[in-house]
């Protein structure tokens, strides 16, 4: 099971397994937050869908790790669209 909570202004993500549960903060600013509350209105879902979706996406890929670590001062890189 993966969910999301939000407390005191922060998220943390849920994982439950076996009986066990854990749970971790997610490092996400407020125009993070923005932009994934657009993400989910633009494909009908809620929050919690949008981000169970993800984090099973970043698990499947190996990348969670590098989701959950602590914020870099310095600006994330941006996508460049690849040419047909």
């Amino acid at each position: 099971m993966i969910g999301h909570m939000r407390v005191d202004g922060q998220f943390q993500i849920s994982l439950e397994r076996g009986g066990m549960r854990s749970a971790t903060a997610l490092p996400l600013t407020a125009r993070d937050v923005a932009q994934l509350a657009l993400a989910a209105a633009v494909r009908n879902v809620g929050m919690t869908q949008l981000l169970t979706e993800v984090v099973t996406t970043a698990i499947k890929k190996g990348m969670i790790e590098e989701i959950l670590r602590e914020p870099s001062p310095d600006p994330a890189p941006q996508a460049v669209p690849e040419s047909p």
